[in-house]
């Protein structure tokens, strides 16, 4: 397996998703001419930060206000719960977005 520095383009993969089923990132998917930034977010119980994005609004705000325009977050988890880990990240990331969204109208 080639290793990748940040930037570099990532070779095709596929992941589970919350919504659609499955994400195909590469040749002949709907992510193939992506040109704005994926961040995989690794949880474990033992990361502070992730904990507090998932516990602390202002920590998703500083996230979201450091990441470029367009960015995809993509949350993996080992966790034993880790589908109801990405289902929450997924609603409590969406909600500060649209929220944060509105107020920079």
């Amino acid at each position: 397996m080639a290793t990748l520095e940040p930037g570099d383009k990532a070779p095709p993969f596929t992941l589970q998703t919350l919504l659609s089923g499955v994400l195909n990132y590469g040749k002949n998917s709907t992510f193939h001419a992506i040109s704005s930034p994926l961040v995989f977010l690794a949880y474990t119980e033992q990361s502070a930060f992730l904990q507090a994005l998932l516990h602390n609004r202002d920590s998703l705000v500083d996230l979201i206000e450091h990441s470029p325009e367009n960015t995809h977050y993509i949350m993996i988890s080992w966790d034993d719960h880790a589908f109801s880990l990405a289902k929450k990240f997924y609603y409590r990331l969406d909600k500060v977005l649209r929220t944060y969204h509105t107020k920079r109208k």
